[in-house]
């Protein structure tokens, strides 16, 4: 998702296929209620790290440590052809 896909969203309220989320912590069962609860309406986006309220962008340590990357062991590649920034290894 770029920047400009994120700001659309955030322009939009939230309905059955677009969840905003600024809790930093919830239980599997919830986080599988969630995406459950977004199949069943045909997918959509839930997007954590937003303020529903104020649609400000809060951050989230949801999946802290998940992905680990370091400079010594990437390369971002900033000259990709679509405008994004691309990471390799």
């Amino acid at each position: 998702m770029t920047i400009q896909e994120l700001e659309k969203l955030l322009q939009n309220r939230e309905g059955q296929n677009l969840e905003f989320k600024a809790k930093s912590s919830f239980s599997d069962d919830e986080l599988f209620d969630y995406c459950a609860a977004l199949a069943n309406e045909g997918g959509g986006f839930l997007i954590f790290g937003i303020d529903n309220a104020s649609r400000s962008v809060v951050g989230t340590n949801l999946f802290r440590g998940t992905l680990q990357l370091s400079r010594t062991d990437t390369e971002c590649d900033q000259r990709s052809s679509n405008g994004r920034g691309t990471i390799s290894s």
